[in-house]
């Protein structure tokens, strides 16, 4: 089928603001329980490598916050040394995955939006530069969201992106995983309920939501429907 996250791609090397809603259009604010709905009809799963139930952890973050602060917070903080992919959508298509991520900090009514990547890396340049690009959009009077964004530049290592260890580092303290498990859901950034997920699943749920669920389910297994970002290596020519 025709490419969804890579959609655009084959002509430019990133997408910029104009170009991704020339592309995907302008992204349209839903209630909680319309994204939930829609969640659960594909039974959207974390990207990271859990395949937690992504609507699962909406609920806990809406339930966590009643009615208050929360926070969305996007891993951007790849350790993993054989995988790109969430670096290649941060530099190439970064507006897909702020769509997904302001989508559900609108429907949370979170207080901002915060992307964490690796601190000097071409993926956080990218991811600023998106960011410019739409304040630059609402100064001009586009219909952008006014949610705020913030990006964290983190030290690149291999456990940056443990959810623990990036709270912990978005927070100002030591990247490292916390001796007890805490559940960001329920305190997280600054202490508050925070959506903590990976660069692809905020991506996936931008795509969700401009196909809708049937459309969405057309590619993939019934059991796993959508489609999936891979990082080939080694002998990939052949």
């Amino acid at each position: 089928g025709p490419a969804r996250l890579t959609a655009g791609l084959d002509h430019t090397r990133r997408l910029d603001l104009p170009a991704h809603r020339t592309l995907h259009g302008d992204q349209v604010p839903r209630t909680l329980d319309d994204i939930i709905a829609q969640v659960e009809e594909v039974d959207m799963r974390g990207r990271g490598g859990a395949a937690f139930p992504f609507a699962r952890k909406l609920r806990a973050v809406a339930d966590a916050a009643k009615g208050g602060d929360c926070v969305v917070l996007v891993n951007g903080a790849e350790g993993e040394p054989a995988s790109s992919k969430d670096a290649m959508l941060l530099i190439r298509n970064p507006h897909l995955v702020l769509d997904g991520a302001v989508l559900a900090a609108e429907a949370l009514n979170a207080r901002e939006v915060v992307v964490a990547t690796a601190a000097g890396s071409v993926a956080e340049s990218s991811i600023n530069a998106a960011v410019n690009e739409r304040r630059a959009a609402n100064v001009a009077g586009a219909a952008e969201s006014r949610i705020g964004i913030r990006v964290v530049g983190l030290q690149e290592r291999f456990i940056s992106g443990e959810g623990g260890a990036l709270v912990r580092a978005v927070n100002g303290l030591e990247p490292v995983p916390p001796g007890r498990k805490r559940r960001a859901s329920t305190s997280g950034v600054d202490g508050l309920p925070t959506l903590l997920s990976n660069t692809e699943t905020f991506a996936q749920l931008a795509v969700l939501a401009e196909l809708g669920a049937e459309q969405y389910a057309k590619v993939g297994t019934s059991r796993e429907p959508g489609t999936v970002l891979l990082t080939v290596s080694g002998g990939a020519a052949n």
